[in-house]
């Protein structure tokens, strides 16, 4: 039992370090995702008729 309480806490080990991080990065993600998603929506709700990416091939010989 001595060599258990002499360890550090464990909010200060790394395994906690590890499981936060973890857990902020997938908050992260799950925002972005969201976030994509709606401007997507947006995007689709306004013009459904125009692809979603611009064509770069038409665009390069429309400005020569």
């Amino acid at each position: 039992m001595e060599s258990s309480e002499s360890e550090s806490p464990f909010c200060f080990s790394l395994n906690c370090l590890l499981k936060t991080l973890r857990l902020v990065c997938g908050l992260l993600a799950v925002v972005c995702t969201i976030a994509d998603g709606a401007l997507i929506y947006r995007k689709l709700r306004r013009r459904p008729s125009e692809p979603y990416e611009k064509d770069t091939s038409r665009d390069e010989s429309e400005e020569s």
